[in-house]
C-alpha cells in the first residue's frame, strides 16, 4: 500500500501539470489501474474521467483503453452484462480505426465473461478469434494468454488432454519472453488439468513450481492458488 501511495501521488502530481489532454486520458486511465483492487470507486471515478476526457477530443485509443478499464471494474464484481457493453464499445472503436490489438484484446475480454457464465462455445470462438488476430501481429504475449484461456475452456468441459496441450503452449511462449508472472500461472493451471486427473504426483510437482515462483516475485494470488 506504501508503495502504490508513492505511485498514485507522483500520477496526480504529473496529472495537475499536464498540459496535452491526451496526456490526461493516460494519467487518469493509469490512476484508474492503480486503485482497480484497492478502491473500486476511485478507479471508476477515474476511469470514468480518462474516458469522458478521450470522448471529447476524439482520442481513440483512450476510448478503448478506458472501455476495457470500465469493462474490468465490472467484471470484478461479476456484473457481466455490464462488463460485455463496455468491451463491446471497445471492440467498435478498435474496430473502426483498424485496431488488430484492440480487437484481440477485445476478444480476449468477451471470451472470459463468457467463460465465466458458463458460455464455453461462445467463449471459445473469442478466443480463436483473438489466437489468430495475436498470431498474426507476432504478439507472443497475446498468443500466449490465448492459449491459456482457451486452456481453461477445455478444462472447465472436462476435456483435460485438449487442456493440458494449450497450457503447455501457453507456458513455452511465457519462458521464451521471460514472462515470469505467467509461467507462475501456467504451472498453476498445469497442476489443476493433471489434479482434476488425479495424476496428484505430476500435479504436485507443478503446483510446488507455482509456489517457489510466486514466492520469488511475489505474486500473492498465485501462491494463494497454489496452497489451495
Amino acid at each position: 500500500f506504501s508503495q502504490q501511495s508513492q505511485t498514485t501521488d507522483s500520477l496526480k502530481t504529473l496529472l495537475n501539470s499536464a498540459k496535452a489532454d491526451t496526456t490526461k486520458v493516460i494519467l487518469l486511465n493509469e490512476l484508474g489501474l492503480q486503485y482497480r483492487f484497492t478502491d473500486r470507486d476511485l478507479a471508476k471515478k477515474y476511469a470514468g474521467e480518462a474516458l469522458a476526457t478521450a470522448q471529447k477530443i476524439n482520442y481513440h485509443n483512450g476510448m478503448i483503453s478506458n472501455n476495457i478499464l470500465l469493462g474490468e471494474l465490472e467484471k470484478d464484481i461479476g456484473n457481466y452484462p455490464q462488463a460485455i457493453g463496455f468491451y463491446e464499445q471497445s471492440f467498435a472503436i478498435a474496430k473502426q480505426i483498424d485496431d488488430k490489438q484492440g480487437i484481440a484484446n477485445s476478444y480476449n475480454n468477451i471470451g472470459i465473461i463468457y467463460k465465466n457464465q458458463g458460455n464455453y462455445p461462445l467463449a471459445l470462438d473469442n478466443h480463436l478469434k483473438s489466437l489468430r488476430i495475436s498470431e498474426e501481429l507476432g504478439d507472443k504475449k497475446g498468443i500466449a494468454n490465448s492459449y491459456n484461456n482457451i486452456g481453461l475452456i477445455y478444462m472447465n468441459q472436462g476435456n483435460y488432454p485438449l487442456a493440458l496441450d494449450n497450457h503447455l503452449k501457453s507456458l513455452r511462449i511465457k519462458e521464451e519472453i521471460g514472462n515470469q508472472a505467467g509461467i507462475a500461472l501456467s504451472y498453476g493451471n498445469i497442476g489443476n488439468v493433471f489434479t482434476k486427473e488425479k495424476k496428484y504426483s505430476e500435479a504436485k510437482n507443478y503446483l510446488f513450481r507455482a509456489m517457489g515462483l510466486a514466492k520469488e516475485i511475489g505474486h500473492k494470488e498465485y501462491l494463494k492458488n497454489a496452497y489451495l
